[in-house]
């Protein structure tokens, strides 16, 4: 299968345009999806299209989802697609935006193209003309190769892209990788984390599985059964709804840590504890919930009492 991105300008103004590569080709409309995901928080001050500062997974990881699911609904595992060509039509957009596409595109697909419609003031024919060439395999006079791997090297990577998938925490910065490389299921992360820093609370899952890899540095793994040092190389495992718990402290050289959760789907729940707040956090699809640990009690009292008239009470309590 074959993409090819076409961006630049108002596009969503070519109503022509559109139209005409709509009859010729599958076309995906990522412009549109960018307003409906992202609207205003998704545009820079010149209205160009960009991503959202911040937390990744929190600011845009919708769009990210639907990226990847309007490109799977086109594949073919078994039989042979190679003549299928997408367009994928977007805005005017900033370069982390143009790298996302890329790099998503390039999951799929296995050729890239790329087509600036500010670089080339080009007709509407010869855009079409141009389109059709690349479908043919044949050379083309606007439209450069834009295939990227799979791939991404920790200690050189600092493309737009990289930046925009990095966010600060307490002293710590961490980048995303599930945005940068695609997976929806792999919420993977890179910790950078200075000397004698803390990467995140002492906290347990009931239903993420997590690992992480110390790349580099040195430190100590804070749990709630023993502490114990951690070295380049090492692998922590934390099964979910184990109550193990667990907090990274940088030792003296700091720490580089590759963070693995593994979810089954990207809108399962989980109980999130973080014993030392007595907090306990509800997240998933229609939760996003924290309540005190003091005001927990056995799930079974529910049931004990399950045809009594009652009001629970903010410690727990019930009242008849």
């Amino acid at each position: 299968m074959k993409s090819l991105i076409v961006y630049g300008v108002n596009i969503a103004s070519h109503h022509t345009l559109i139209n005409k590569i709509k009859s010729s080709f599958e076309a995906i409309r990522a412009d549109l999806a960018w307003e409906l995901f992202l609207d205003e928080k998704g545009k820079n001050a010149e209205g160009w299209l960009t991503l959202p500062e911040g937390n990744p997974r929190l600011q845009w990881f919708d769009i990210n989802k639907w990226l990847h699911q309007a490109f799977s609904s086109h594949v073919d595992m078994i039989s042979d697609n190679t003549k299928k060509t997408l367009v994928i039509i977007i805005s005017n957009c900033t370069p982390d935006v143009l790298e996302f596409i890329q790099r998503t595109s390039s999951i799929y697909c296995d050729k890239v193209g790329i087509l600036s419609l500010n670089k080339h003031q080009i007709e509407d024919y010869k855009i079409i003309e141009d389109l059709k060439h690349f479908t043919e395999e044949r050379i083309t006079d606007f439209i450069k190769d834009g295939w990227l791997p799979p791939a991404m090297n920790y200690k050189d990577t600092k493309t737009a892209l990289f930046e925009k998938c990095s966010k600060q925490k307490g002293d710590g910065e961490f980048t995303w990788l599930s945005g940068f490389l695609g997976s929806d299921r792999l919420y993977t992360q890179l910790y950078h984390l200075p000397p004698l820093s803390r990467g995140n609370r002492l906290h347990s899952h009931s239903d993420v599985d997590e690992m992480y890899l110390v790349l580099e540095g040195d430190g100590i793994v804070k749990t709630n059964r023993r502490d114990f040092r951690i070295k380049q190389g090492d692998i922590i495992t934390k099964p979910r709804g184990s109550g193990l718990q667990t907090e990274i402290i940088a030792g003296e050289r700091g720490l580089l840590i590759f963070d693995i959760e593994v979810w089954s789907r990207a809108d399962q729940t989980d109980v999130v504890h973080y014993s030392e707040y007595s907090e306990i956090l509800l997240r998933g699809k229609g939760l996003n919930h924290a309540f005190s640990t003091e005001s927990s009690m056995p799930g079974n009292d529910i049931m004990e009492h399950y045809n009594q008239a009652y009001k629970r009470a903010q410690d727990g309590s019930k009242i008849f």
